[in-house]
């Protein structure tokens, strides 16, 4: 078996693009939660540090040029 579950014999993979499966508005939500929470209560600076890190790379990820996404009529 592979790294993801899946048995050589049933079929090579891919190595396509993935697709993401979370919408970027529920992502941007939560960080903009998570940063509330930070200002009314407090954290520590490596939990802020981390969490700008996070939306740094949140940002990156939803702004990939190189990413498309394909409907069901883009293979008829």
């Amino acid at each position: 078996m592979s790294a993801f579950g899946v048995r050589k014999s049933e079929g090579e993979m891919c190595n396509g693009n993935l697709a993401l499966t979370v919408t970027e508005g529920a992502v941007r939500k939560y960080i903009k939660v998570t940063k509330h929470v930070m200002e009314t209560y407090g954290v520590d600076q490596y939990t802020r540090q981390n969490v700008e890190w996070l939306a740094e790379s949140v940002e990156s990820l939803f702004n990939n040029d190189n990413a498309k996404q394909l409907s069901l009529a883009d293979f008829l």
